[in-house]
């Protein structure tokens, strides 16, 4: 039987700017983010066989780089860590922990001329481990400057699929590759900023 924690909302609403929005976050969801953060880390240790000191200690070499590259988007993890009342780096690893896991996930569009009304539809499964399941819910942020975005995440994660106010779309699969890149800024945080 899965135990699951629930969310204690399904869909989260965020205004400020992004310390603000990411301390609201924090604190409305403060449960979920500590749950999935420990939960992720045993699915990091399951597939790619990573202690969360050593997910930590990864993640931390990486934080200047994000402060200098996306720093809305790193006062946003200092505001929900600071909401959720857990360190920055727990934040931080979570919003990296696509880079352990198998591939998954598939997208799907049907273009407009073979839809009713003239509209397209674009949609996208999430195939993680189902033991996440219990974590994704809606985040609508409406940042003090800026766009308004609506995403699906998983609890404290920056940025996974969803849309703005414009109607832009983005979506993510997670691809295999044997490169490795020591630094950059990772995914999640990447479809964020295409959505703003």
């Amino acid at each position: 039987k899965r135990q699951s924690v629930g969310l204690e909302s399904k869909v989260v609403k965020l205004e400020g700017d992004n310390f603000e929005m990411g301390f609201q976050y924090g604190q409305k969801c403060r449960a979920s983010i500590r749950s999935c953060i420990r939960l992720n880390y045993s699915v990091t240790k399951f597939y790619s066989n990573l202690t969360r000191e050593q997910c930590v200690n990864q993640v931390r070499s990486s934080l200047p780089l994000l402060e200098r590259e996306v720093p809305n988007l790193y006062d946003e993890m200092r505001g929900m860590a600071q909401g959720a009342r857990i360190g920055l780096e727990d934040i931080a690893a979570l919003n990296f922990h696509g880079r352990d896991l198998a591939g998954g996930c598939t997208m799907v569009h049907i273009d407009r001329s073979l839809c009713e009304g003239n509209r397209s539809i674009t949609g996208q499964t999430v195939d993680w481990t189902p033991s996440l399941a219990p974590y994704y819910h809606v985040v609508h942020r409406k940042p003090r400057k800026g766009t308004e975005t609506i995403q699906l995440t998983l609890a404290g994660v920056l940025g996974l699929v969803g849309k703005n106010l414009h109607g832009m779309s983005v979506f993510m699969n997670i691809l295999l590759t044997s490169e490795k890149i020591a630094k950059g800024v990772p995914a999640y945080l990447m479809l964020r900023l295409a959505m703003e």
